[in-house]
């Protein structure tokens, strides 16, 4: 029989995206970032075009076919004005391709050579004080997540990515009420490994509180205000609970998936 190290060892070469894969991506993000600076030139227009998620911060798994790319204003635009700009830079930086989607804001979701493009705008901010939508924040996410990897957490995200893949407890949408991407880097960020991190778990009650940044002096105060299986205190905003979407369902399935792996 395998071993964790081996079994770990095996999935990781499966789920790692190989470098021809990883080289198209980022060649298509370099591109659209490319042209939707020269577009916002044309039109004057004042924005910071950047690559964010798990792309940006190397933490994608094979076959994963998203690219998402923020279009950052300063705050002196309007809310409607960062809208209807960014679908016109975005439609001009595809050359008309994508289809407008709704969110706070439209944005503009394009299908380029097998990957699908995001284009969203929103606000520079430093701090959650300034924010003017949920999205403001991902800048903030990609930049933390990226100051604190190396390649062997970037691999141990992977793995705990594909894990959750695996059991169906991957992502936040009210469908899968599971672990999103960003809540699977905090975690691996804070347990160190995928195999730390399984572990601990099993010593997790509801209501169980991580908080990277220690922005609580106890785990009392956030219990009260949150209420939810999980509390991963987002050290980017310490208003905001990462694991929010998660159900209990989830929790526990979590759990005694951790424990039947070990």
């Amino acid at each position: 029989m395998a071993s964790f190290h081996e079994v770990c060892m095996n999935v990781l070469k499966k789920v790692t995206p190989s470098p021809e894969e990883k080289a198209k991506a980022l060649a298509i993000a370099e591109r659209m970032i490319r042209r939707l600076q020269e577009e916002a030139e044309k039109l004057n227009a004042k924005i910071t075009p950047m690559l964010v998620g798990s792309l940006a911060k190397d933490t994608w798994i094979r076959g994963n076919q998203d690219i998402d790319i923020f279009m950052v204003f300063p705050q002196s635009y309007s809310f409607n004005e960062i809208g209807e700009l960014g679908l016109k830079l975005a439609r001009r930086a595809t050359g008309g391709l994508g289809e407008e989607q709704y969110a706070e804001h439209p944005y503009l979701r394009a299908n380029i050579e097998g990957f699908t493009v995001e284009f969203v705008p929103c606000f520079e901010i430093e701090d959650p004080s300034q924010m003017r939508s949920s999205v403001d924040r991902t800048p903030l996410h990609t930049r933390y997540v990226k100051e604190r990897l190396n390649e062997t957490l970037k691999g141990e995200i992977r793995l705990l990515k594909a894990f959750m893949k695996g059991i169906g407890a991957y992502g936040a949408e009210i469908r899968v009420g599971g672990f999103s991407g960003y809540l699977c880097e905090l975690l691996i960020i804070h347990y160190g490994s995928f195999g730390s991190l399984l572990n601990e778990s099993l010593k997790w009650k509801p209501g169980h509180v991580i908080d990277p940044a220690k922005h609580y002096e106890d785990h009392e105060k956030p219990r009260k205000i949150f209420q939810s299986p999980l509390i991963v205190v987002d050290p980017i905003d310490p208003k905001r609970n990462v694991a929010a979407a998660l159900t209990l369902q989830k929790f526990n399935e979590f759990r005694a998936a951790a424990k039947a792996f070990l």
